[in-house]
């Protein structure tokens, strides 16, 4: 998941394959645990452009926020500060 929110692609998910990610179903991709309505969810996707370009923004935005390697750095630097 994180690599194709890096790509800024919209995204339909388990909430397994979803599990401990700092995503947010609805804003940053799509939840669909049953297999019905997981395959609604890709239908949907590819009949709504808005929606793919509005929830592949949004991902991106998570993955660089939560993810890219220089706000990962900049988080432990934090980290250990603030415990020295």
């Amino acid at each position: 998941m994180i690599e194709a929110a890096a790509y800024g692609k919209p995204i339909v998910a388990t909430s397994i394959g979803a599990e401990g990610l700092e995503m947010k179903d609805g804003q940053e991709f799509l939840m669909r645990d049953r297999p019905k309505a997981f395959a609604q969810a890709c239908l949907e996707l590819l009949r709504n452009d808005d929606l793919c370009k509005r929830l592949g923004d949004a991902a991106r935005a998570a993955a660089i926020r939560h993810y890219d390697r220089t706000n990962i750095v900049q988080q432990i630097k934090q980290l250990i500060q603030s415990h020295l």
